[in-house]
């Protein structure tokens, strides 16, 4: 609190100085800019032989370079308001050197009005450099007897830039270097200045004076009043007047920059977003693809089981045995409807699935007079209602089993099959038999039941190789065959893995 309380009182005190600093100035010529008058425009100086050079704070064209010749200089004018009787005059100068061209004083002037129309013992109030005793000083008089002059107590530097201050009223004349008092001089006379008198920067040319300056003045300033030391050390601290314009054009080039990056982000966004959207349309053209050859194979396979079908129909007709092709026509007629049904879906729940290769289970049992005895398990983790699948999958590798592993063996005939649950995303189904296996099957069997099991296996690696692409996911079908320690067959293991697909309402992708 009591730092904060510090601070708020230097800003009121600072507020106050630069207002009362205001309020007594008469004239300012901070030469910025190229400014041909004062900064109020009220003042028209005048312009000998001098350049806009840098100013102290690097600021181009925004002080003045005297060249050290009598033709180099500058008139301010003769306004009785620039020569107040109780005043303060505040400029910046760099000497670049000392000049002792001339006559006369042993200084070179560097601002100057006189009091009297006399050659010597006449400023009304002047800043010079003494080139002998090489220090800056300060005086006015009025006559041989009314004269004060305050020296700076140490050597001032050449090619060095000095705040220079110089107050007077009637009984005191001081001098203030770079926010500093340097000296003070008891003065008991009051100022008085010639009529009509210019008032010179950069030069002294009278009949028996005769002298110059080389170096460079800014930011003269007039006040109509004698300033405190604190007002001294506030025009000593003025900060870069350009400085606002430097952080004005810092930003303008910031937010220049800033505009071009967001602009290069925006064009990086949008060719982004163009490329993703031409590879996502790439993308749903070959899943339509995918989904019209997935639907083809699907085709192909149903007329491979309804021909199987029909087979086994006419052997029962051609055997005479019209009971069992009754019996056998009318679940073969139920299942056909199923299959119609579920072929109108995009998808099908393991439930009805299940429900299909059961019918096609009691056909074949009912077909080899029961020869065979299956078990179906489904893991307690899926639901079978909500877990939807590819169509038609699993049936072909259950015909496979009955046909070419149960059918030529001798003995018990068992099959097994079951689900469970990989992830969230795949179902795998395993259908074991104790079956002759497949080398001794593809021995047994004619040629065209081998092609038949063969083209089975076929569409489904193709339709699984299809899956595989849409969903993201691997599915495949693995056959294993099972050998005892003699090195015998045991039979035939098929393990499929299938996605489990979203329902249609749901489904963000392709459906089948």
């Amino acid at each position: 609190m009591l730092k904060f309380n510090s601070l708020l009182l230097v800003f009121l005190i600072s507020s106050i100085t630069r207002a009362s600093l205001k309020d007594s100035l008469v004239a300012r010529f901070s030469f910025n800019e190229t400014k041909t008058s004062d900064d109020a425009g009220k003042f028209i100086p005048k312009f000998y032989g001098v350049k806009l050079v840098e100013d102290r704070f690097g600021n181009p064209f925004s002080a003045y370079y005297f060249q050290g010749n009598y033709d180099s200089y500058i008139n301010l004018g003769t306004s009785s308001l620039l020569k107040p009787t109780r005043g303060s005059i505040s400029l910046w100068v760099k000497i670049d050197q000392q000049m002792f061209k001339g006559e006369g004083l042993h200084c070179n002037p560097i601002i100057r009005t006189r009091s009297r129309d006399e050659d010597d013992f006449n400023e009304g109030y002047a800043l010079m450099y003494h080139f002998h005793l090489r220090k800056v000083n300060t005086n006015t008089s009025y006559t041989e007897m009314h004269q004060v002059t305050v020296y700076l107590s140490t050597t001032s530097y050449l090619q060095q830039w000095y705040h220079l201050v110089m107050t007077y009223d009637d009984a005191h004349l001081k001098l203030y270097v770079d926010g500093e008092l340097e000296g003070s001089s008891a003065k008991d006379f009051e100022s008085k200045f010639l009529e009509g008198d210019s008032i010179l920067v950069g030069m002294i040319h009278g009949p028996n004076n005769k002298r110059y300056l080389q170096g460079t003045v800014d930011d003269i300033c007039i006040y109509n009043k004698v300033l405190s030391p604190s007002e001294v050390k506030t025009l000593y601290e003025e900060p870069d007047p350009n400085r606002n314009a430097i952080i004005l054009k810092w930003i303008f080039y910031s937010a220049l920059i800033l505009l071009t990056i967001v602009l290069i982000i925006l064009v990086i966004k949008w060719r982004v977003k163009r490329v993703l959207q031409e590879e996502k349309e790439k993308n749903q053209l070959k899943n339509n693809w995918y989904e019209q050859e997935n639907k083809v194979l699907s085709a192909q396979m149903d007329p491979h089981f309804i021909f199987n079908s029909l087979n086994t129909i006419q052997q029962f007709i051609i055997s005479n045995d019209n009971d069992k092709a009754q019996i056998y026509l009318s679940k073969f007629s139920r299942l056909m409807r199923r299959l119609l049904e579920s072929n109108t879906a995009d998808n099908i729940t393991l439930k009805e699935e299940i429900e299909i290769f059961k019918m096609y289970l009691e056909i074949e049992s009912l077909r080899f007079n029961n020869v065979f005895t299956y078990t179906i398990s489904v893991d307690p983790s899926i639901d079978e209602n909500e877990t939807r699948i590819p169509h038609f999958l699993i049936q072909p590798l259950i015909e496979n089993a009955i046909w070419h592993g149960l059918l030529p063996k001798d003995g018990d005939k068992l099959l097994d099959i079951s689900f469970k649950k990989v992830n969230d995303q795949i179902l795998s189904c395993t259908i074991t038999d104790n079956g002759v296996g497949r080398l001794v099957s593809s021995l047994k069997l004619a040629s065209p039941i081998i092609s038949k099991k063969s083209l089975a296996i076929n569409f489904i690696e193709q339709r699984l190789a299809l899956l595989s692409k849409l969903e993201k996911i691997k599915c495949e079908i693995k056959i294993i065959d099972r050998l005892d320690e003699n090195n015998q067959s045991e039979g035939t293991t098929v393990i499929i893995t299938i996605p489990i697909l979203k329902n249609k309402e749901d489904a963000t992708s392709a459906n089948y």
